[in-house]
């Protein structure tokens, strides 16, 4: 199987270097991969999995996985980034609303998030969490109720906040050349460019109270998440 695969994938890809490799190191890549690098292997497409509403089993488990999610805008939508924003108040990082219900305020979880996730031919929108087994009714409650709390979203300091924290993040993440090539894959990828970068920058000095909520009540408060609890 791994002969095979190779055969038939080893010519469709693209070598991407950081930093500021040598002739020497340019050439020893050439050699090994060779010239005609096209990134172009499929596979099967995008498969809609069936949602799974069981509950833990009884098995002793202490713990319980909790995934919510559903299928969501690829990178190059133009409501991409609007919904990147609004996952950040959510779930995107350590002062968001998810935390401070389940995490600060009922301590049901040390840790919680939700993010999108952008592949080239789908995406998707995933919570994640892990609870205490007799905590997983509750902490499924909480999380629906802070997701359509978007909905009513009228706070300005929060979303500066948010906002603040997105570009700090970007900011500390542009510190090696390994970083900077993560930076330039995420865009490439997906067809894109660094002017990516600019309309994220754009979106984040103009985008309101006003727009996190339609883009909540659009993407987020409606339609039915998958979910898939395992202990």
């Amino acid at each position: 199987h791994l002969n095979g695969f190779w055969k038939k994938s080893k010519n469709n890809f693209e070598v991407l270097l950081s930093g500021a490799p040598s002739k020497f190191t340019i050439d020893a890549i050439r050699n090994l991969f060779g010239s005609k690098m096209n990134f172009e292997f499929k596979e099967s497409g995008w498969r809609t999995v069936p949602s799974e509403k069981e509950g833990p089993a009884s098995n002793g488990s202490v713990q319980a996985s909790i995934r919510l999610g559903k299928k969501t805008l690829m990178k190059n939508h133009e409501d991409y980034i609007p919904l990147l924003i609004t996952n950040h108040l959510l779930g995107g990082f350590f002062g968001s609303r998810l935390m401070k219900n389940l995490r600060e305020d009922k301590g049901l979880t040390y840790g919680i998030s939700s993010s999108i996730v952008p592949l080239q031919e789908g995406a998707y929108w995933v919570i994640g969490a892990e609870v205490n087994v007799d905590k997983v009714n509750l902490a499924l409650e909480e999380i629906h109720h802070e997701i359509q709390r978007l909905a009513e979203f009228n706070n300005e300091e929060e979303l500066k906040t948010v906002k603040t924290h997105i570009i700090g993040s970007l900011q500390s993440e542009l510190n090696s050349p390994f970083a900077l090539m993560n930076r330039y894959k995420s865009v490439h990828l997906h067809g894109l460019d660094y002017s990516f970068f600019d309309t994220l920058f754009n979106t984040l000095s103009s985008f309101t109270v006003s727009d996190l909520k339609v883009t909540a009540e659009k993407y987020l408060v409606t339609g039915e998440l998958k979910q898939i609890i395992i202990s």
